[in-house]
């Protein structure tokens, strides 16, 4: 995933919810072992069901604009 993306590609590979705050990801959509979430977006959360049960996932990468994470985020990904 390109760490540059429109709105429509960000959905495509996410599901997100709008705040007032910024951008929510509840679920990633992705394929693979690798998610990228791209800079730029304003995204401030993830959710702690984002990447549940995203049993191949072994890397993901979090933009500094983050700035609340899920408590449960990494369960049931990779080897986990």
């Amino acid at each position: 995933m390109a760490e540059h993306m429109t709105l429509e590609e960000l959905e495509r590979e996410f599901d997100i919810k709008e705040t007032p705050g910024g951008w929510i990801i509840e679920k990633w959509r992705g394929q693979g072992d690798r998610c990228v979430i791209p800079e730029g977006m304003g995204i401030v959360e993830i959710d702690s069901r984002a990447f549940k049960d995203c049993s191949s996932l072994t890397s993901i990468t979090i933009p500094d604009g983050v700035t609340t994470i899920g408590k449960y985020y990494l369960r049931k990904i990779g080897n986990r």
